[in-house]
């Protein structure tokens, strides 16, 4: 046999047009099967990634607390006479001391910058705060943050979350309020254009669907533990002008 023979042979042989079809279909269907998976295998390493931020915040915090008999960084109203010329203001901006409690206690074991996805300040799925105070001049970070915080600053007591109050006022561990969070992710919404989203490649929350809601989020305790909670049962914590603050859980 020649070899132009012996191609056509091997032609002969080979798949038809419905046998590719077909392979290609098993192809497909095995894909539709398994992205689900390697979607929840993705989202399950980002919140393990987020969760272990926020411990290490736990574990910091402890620290500084051993130091400072018991205390949580001072988190209120400027005071430049004392050295601390930046407020802690909202849930997420964080005044002189609790940035010097990061540079202190916080960063020296991490590796962070403010455009780090990585970065121990912010949640990896936390886009709105990544590209917002930059250089850290206001104290943004992608997490709301809540002890020794003037009660005064914002709402943190709106209908339905009454007691809110004290779980931003407290300036220590231990107490009445000790089994409240004091880190989490961030789950907000903007009432001044209605939406989850910033525009559509920047969604205002972590952890977020397509939608922008998020799935829900992780939450830091005073004893260092983590707990996810989902987002049906987060409701609103604070309010400040036309943005609503979701935070509140179930305890």
């Amino acid at each position: 046999m020649d070899g132009n023979a012996q191609l056509r042979s091997a032609w002969r042989k080979g798949f038809t047009l419905v046998e590719l079809l077909v392979v290609v279909s098993i192809i497909c269907l095995l894909l539709a099967l398994l992205t689900p998976s390697f979607r929840r295998a993705r989202m399950l390493a980002i919140n393990s990634q987020c969760a272990a931020n926020e411990k290490q915040w736990g574990n910091s915090l402890a620290a500084y607390a051993t130091a400072n008999r018991g205390a949580f960084p001072y988190n209120g109203p400027a005071l430049p006479d004392l050295g601390i010329p930046v407020s802690g203001q909202h849930v997420s901006w964080n005044g002189s001391t609790v940035q010097e409690f990061w540079r202190r206690y916080l960063l020296p074991n991490t590796k962070a910058s403010k455009t780090d996805v990585h970065d121990v300040l912010n949640c990896p799925t936390q886009k709105w705060h990544q590209i917002n105070d930059v250089n850290l001049s206001g104290g943004l970070v992608g997490y709301f943050y809540l002890p020794h915080r003037d009660p005064n600053n914002i709402n943190y007591a709106p209908e339905g979350n009454e007691d809110g109050k004290n779980w931003v006022s407290k300036t220590a561990f231990g107490g009445p309020y000790s089994h409240t969070p004091i880190l989490m992710d961030m789950k907000q919404y903007g009432t001044w254009n209605s939406s989850w989203f910033y525009n559509p490649r920047v969604p205002f929350s972590s952890h977020y669907r397509s939608d922008g809601e998020p799935e829900g989020g992780n939450y830091l305790f005073e004893d260092g533990h983590v707990a996810w909670y989902p987002t049906e049962v987060i409701e609103v914590g604070a309010t400040m002008g036309s943005w609503l603050c979701f935070y509140k859980i179930p305890l």
